[in-house]
């Protein structure tokens, strides 16, 4: 096992961050656009029920597809990939009730959601037959679930931050609302917990 510095683990925490942000970015139009805040200045195709599904190109699909995608670079477990459960242990490692909550919620849908990014997403196919283990991910998870999954990511990571920056602080209020967090998200994340990440109730704690 390779020992890290603090150094190291601050510089590599600090690039996550900047993906993560850029994530929350994708986000933040794929929300708008659901909710029209956001309207396109060029109409752009629009299906009319009539498309091919295996052909998904409005906008709400396009964003969805790169919102998904870019998710997965997140939660990515290949060795020299991002992924917030490692960055978040060498960050945090006295959190890891929390973390391993949310791993336990979102390390099933990885498989489906990698084929996903890599036939659909970011690398795309040439024929249907290639892209159509893509859409399994569709088959075996809603976009319910998806959505709520994407939520309590990216709540844990909010309240992690909101705790480092109390604890540097030493705000002891900040430093308990923080936790309340964690604890919320470990809760609902529990895999003996009832909450249903399939419906869409799930509201993110954090930013």
């Amino acid at each position: 096992m390779v020992t890290r510095t603090p150094e190291q683990i601050n510089e590599e925490f600090r690039l996550f961050m900047v993906r993560h942000m850029q994530f929350m970015n994708l986000w933040t139009v794929y929300r708008d656009f659901l909710s029209k805040r956001y309207i396109p200045s060029v109409p752009g195709y629009q299906d009319t029920g009539n498309a091919d599904w295996r052909t998904p190109a409005s906008f709400d699909a396009t964003l969805m597809f790169v919102l998904y995608s870019f998710f997965y670079s997140l939660v990515d477990q290949h060795e020299k990939g991002i992924n917030a459960f490692r960055i978040w242990r060498a960050k945090f490692p006295a959190e890891e009730k929390a973390i391993a909550a949310l791993e336990y919620r979102i390390n099933p849908v990885i498989p489906d959601l990698k084929t996903f990014r890599h036939r659909l997403g970011f690398h795309g196919s040439q024929t249907f037959n290639q892209q159509d283990a893509g859409f399994k991910l569709f088959g075996t998870n809603s976009g319910g679930k998806m959505l709520n999954l994407m939520k309590q990511y990216k709540s844990l990571n909010a309240a992690l931050c909101e705790l480092d920056m109390a604890r540097v602080a030493n705000d002891t209020e900040k430093i308990a609302d923080a936790r309340q967090k964690i604890d919320a998200v470990t809760a609902r994340c529990d895999k003996n917990s009832t909450a249903d990440f399939d419906s869409s109730d799930l509201e993110p704690l954090g930013v």
